[in-house]
This record gives structure tokens, sequence and C-alpha cells, in this order.
């Protein structure tokens, strides 16, 4: 889950942590395998570790859908109904 940049992590749904989430979350959603979930849920507590919180990286655009907090959010809120989980604006069902 590092960034291979400046080894820190990003938060956002396009090249962070809830966007890599989002992945196992969209094939759990697909497939209905529960080891998917089970690593979406993984990559939704790393969120709220230690680690990321030591290691984030304020993005440029901080509060953004695809950098920043939004799609963060987004991204938590679909953990909480996996069934109805959707990429915001690429939906790929």
């Amino acid at each position: 889950m590092r960034s291979k940049y400046k080894e820190s992590f990003f938060s956002g749904t396009c090249h962070g942590v809830a966007g890599s989430g989002y992945v196992f979350l969209l094939l759990y959603r697909l497939t209905g395998d529960p080891k998917h979930l089970h690593r979406a849920n993984a990559f939704a507590d790393f969120i709220f570790s230690p680690e990321f919180s030591q290691g984030a990286r304020t993005p440029d655009a901080p509060y953004s859908l695809y950098e920043g907090l939004a799609g963060t959010v987004c991204y938590l809120v679909d953990i909480l109904k996996p069934d109805q989980a959707a990429f915001p604006f690429f939906d790929v069902f």
C-alpha cells in the first residue's frame, strides 16, 4: 500500500487506499466471493490505522472526489452496504 513516489500514502479513490479498496469491493459485488469483501474491509481498516495517519500525504486537492477525502468517504459509505457499492460516477453494473 505504499506509494512508489514518496514512500507515503494517499487516501483518495484515484491512486490511493480507497481506490485500491474499491477494486475488491466491486469484485465482491460481481462475484459474491467473501474473500474480496474481506480484502476491501482490510483497506478500510488501514485508513484508520496509526501507520496510515502518520504516513498519509495531503493531496493537491484534499477534498476532491478522486484525490481527497470526498472519495474516501464514498468508499467508507459503500463498505457499509457492499451489495450496493459503486465506484463514484463509473458504475460498472
